[in-house]
């Protein structure tokens, strides 16, 4: 198969990013109309999958920098959505648990964007399901290779 032309490279990229951006947006969008942010959203979201959840557990399941996480936490506990207690067996982590409010916002509003995702997702077959992730997730793997190959390029030049 031929690699594509430059042009129609630069058209593909613009494309993804449009794409990219409208889903954000919208994510953005749908977290407002609910009164929270979207960072929020996907760290309640994640918390619901994890048994005990630390803020490393958050930060290799979603990449935010431990900034945001500390950031987005903070006010997630100021808010009344969650607690961080010390682990019994680490005291140097903390675990992060949902208070009652944080349990019944996040089995709301989290279960609404999970009915919405399964939605799309049903509206695709099996095959081009497991095509559209499976071409998703090697764009990333190569495009995450290539920004880190020039991110290792600048930490050699400087020194």
């Amino acid at each position: 198969m031929p690699a594509p032309s430059r042009i129609n490279l630069n058209d593909y990229i613009d494309r993804y990013y449009q794409a990219y951006f409208a889903l954000d947006a919208a994510y953005d969008d749908w977290a407002g109309a609910n009164n929270i942010q979207s960072t929020s959203l996907f760290i309640l979201n994640e918390i619901s999958k994890q048994e005990l959840c630390t803020q490393r557990n958050l930060k290799e399941r979603l990449g935010y920098s431990k900034q945001m996480l500390s950031y987005s936490l903070s006010q997630l506990e100021k808010d009344g959505y969650i607690l961080r207690e010390k682990a019994p067996n680490d005291r140097r982590v903390n675990i992060i648990c949902f208070t009652p409010k944080g349990k019944r916002f996040t089995e709301r509003f989290v279960k609404k964007l999970q009915d919405a995702e399964r939605a799309a997702f049903e509206s695709w077959s099996v095959d081009e399901c497991e095509q559209i992730i499976s071409s998703y997730e090697k764009m990333c793997r190569a495009l995450i290779d290539r920004l880190f190959e020039d991110i290792e390029g600048l930490a050699s030049f400087t020194k």
